[in-house]
């Protein structure tokens, strides 16, 4: 590919070239053909060089936090025994808008070597994302040509998923601090003992199980032997879920998906800590974890809730659909607005036996909807546990 200055000396030949047919100078033809002859050699010593340089391109950490670093490394090896004085490698990523960045990095490749760069991202927003070299090019030390490397679809090929997971707050709030919020004590011993004689399910009889637990009145109806299998109360989850729905508002939207998501890590983590297990109730596909019970399955839980997007569903009619087959001990709700359906959800929700707890973002820059509000004071009255979480104060930038 030519550059600028390679155009600009083959003008300077043809004009050094009427000259020397003007004024008579023939003497001085072989030098008008060495200068022409100059953008070829370099073509000539540069391009078979360049044909066997190769890139390799790997992440520093493929899992990060939000607002810590992605760090992408990108090797360029020269084989050959050119000298190459001026390299470039371009890469793109996007600042806290969404807008694109591009940065560029040169270095001089030395014969048989290599080099290696380092380019380092904010990682701005939860989510999957992918980051690589979109272009690498040579000039010669002319500055005559300009030569890319592969093309972009090779590029796009080849560059790598950065998984950024909610950041984990530690906090002392109240909201993030489950003995607050769910019996101790006596009170949850007497619970599990009345649960205990609960029937969960009725199955075929299996060698090994306890005389007493045999159903003989359905055994005898069935001639077959029944076996009662009880629920356990200490088995039930502790679920998860933040509000599915956007606002219009696209710049909007990402924060309160990060402080949403954020908000619930945090007060995961306390269960965590309490060898208690939790359940993150949005993972939309099969691979992704979503139980927990100890600090190595948290972590990927988090990354599962990395996949997370907004989604057109009704939040109610969701958490129908995944707590009917597994009931919860405990259901956290995190949100950035209520509306009357989710308000009139909990009560049910509440009125049937279930627990839940609130979680109401709050932020200058959401029209969130306070305590003073008729959906608030209807969960309230209706025994659910409510929070404000303060977003500028809890989920403020590392660097600042």
């Amino acid at each position: 590919m030519m550059t600028k200055r390679l155009t600009t000396w083959l003008l300077f030949c043809l004009v050094f070239y009427w000259v020397l047919l003007y004024t008579g100078f023939y003497q001085l033809f072989y030098l008008l053909v060495a200068c022409l002859l100059l953008p070829l050699v370099a073509l000539i010593y540069y391009i078979f060089g360049w044909a066997i340089i190769s890139f390799e391109q790997r992440l520093h950490m493929q899992v990060v936090e939000r607002n810590d670093q992605v760090i992408l490394e990108v090797k360029c090896h020269n084989n050959s025994i050119c000298f190459f004085p001026y390299v470039s490698v371009f890469c793109l990523w996007q600042d806290e808008n969404g807008e694109k960045i591009i940065k560029r990095q040169s270095f001089i490749l030395r014969p048989r070597s290599s080099f290696t760069l380092s380019f380092k991202f904010q990682a701005n927003h939860c989510g999957l994302y992918k980051i690589g070299a979109y272009r690498a090019a040579l000039r010669d030390v002319f500055g005559f040509y300009y030569w890319p490397k592969y093309s972009h679809r090779y590029w796009r090929e080849n560059r790598r998923i950065v998984t950024i997971v909610p950041a984990l707050r530690r906090t002392t709030e109240p909201w993030a601090q489950p003995q607050n919020w769910l019996p101790t004590g006596r009170q949850l011993s007497d619970s599990l003992s009345s649960e205990l004689d609960t029937v969960a399910n009725v199955r075929s009889y299996r060698t090994g199980d306890a005389l007493k637990r045999v159903h003989w009145k359905l055994s005898a109806r069935l001639d077959e032997i029944m076996v009662k299998e009880f629920e356990d109360p200490r088995r039930k989850y502790v679920c998860f879920s933040v509000q599915p729905s956007a606002p219009v508002d696209s710049v909007l939207a990402v924060n309160l998906l990060d402080w949403q998501l954020e908000a619930a890590v945090s007060s995961m983590y306390s269960f965590i800590e309490r060898h208690r297990q939790i359940r993150w109730l949005d993972a939309s596909s099969a691979w992704q974890f979503t139980d927990a019970n100890n600090s190595e399955q948290f972590e990927l839980v988090r990354q599962s809730m990395a996949n997370f997007g907004w989604q057109d569903y009704s939040w109610p009619e969701h958490l129908v659909m995944r707590l009917e087959n597994n009931p919860a001990e405990y259901l956290v709700l995190v949100a950035w607005q209520l509306d009357d359906k989710i308000s009139r959800w909990l009560e049910f929700y509440q009125s049937e036996g279930g627990r839940a707890l609130l979680l109401l973002i709050v932020s200058d820059q959401a029209p969130n909807i306070s305590k003073k509000n008729e959906y608030w004071q209807q969960i309230i009255d209706a025994g659910v546990q409510a929070y404000e979480i303060r977003a500028e104060a809890l989920f403020e930038r590392k660097d600042r």
